[in-house]
């Protein structure tokens, strides 16, 4: 799941998948300490079936990497 956020990140996957996988800069919203690090939005829900959704599921696992995973940039 974490490979299909990566390739959010790169474009490389088919848009109605990646307009799910929003990174917080991108969103607007003024998170300064957040601006480095590649951080994904994870949207709020209200069910545990929500929370396994690839929109709650994906983010979620992406913010979970370390830092430096998320700030490599494409080989």
């Amino acid at each position: 799941m974490i490979l299909h956020v990566l390739m959010c990140y790169h474009g490389l996957i088919p848009p109605y998948l990646s307009e799910d996988c929003q990174l917080v800069t991108d969103m607007g919203r003024r998170h300064i300490r957040l601006l480095d690090v590649h951080t994904c939005a994870v949207p709020r829900t209200q069910t545990w079936l929500g929370d396994r959704s690839f929109v709650v599921a994906g983010p979620r696992l992406w913010n979970n990497l370390p830092v430096e995973l998320r700030q490599q940039e494409r080989v």
